[in-house]
């Protein structure tokens, strides 16, 4: 096997004395699609439980099967609206 050499530059800069910041640890260019995401997402949740507790309060005893439909039709659409968000960004139409 090859060894792998590191640049004496690079290992300088690995072992400075460098203090923690926790703005160094996130992206704030992230912080505002971030927290729509969790809006967002939190929302659905919510949506989620009340389609739930309304079918059990309906006696619907096959409500399973919208979820389980929910989550094949995201493992299905995902990895090509991924790859259209890549190519594309998030303002499409």
């Amino acid at each position: 096997m090859d060894k792998v050499e590191i640049p004496k530059k690079a290992l300088a800069a690995s072992k400075s004395n460098k203090k923690f910041s926790f703005s160094d640890s996130f992206e704030k260019k992230a912080a505002l699609p971030s927290l729509l995401c969790f809006l967002l997402i939190i929302t659905q949740c919510g949506i989620m439980s009340y389609i739930m507790l309304y079918a059990k309060e309906l006696k619907i005893s096959s409500i399973w099967i919208y979820f389980a439909g929910y989550i094949a039709m995201i493992l299905v659409t995902r990895p090509f609206i991924g790859k259209i968000f890549d190519k594309m960004g998030h303002a499409v139409m």
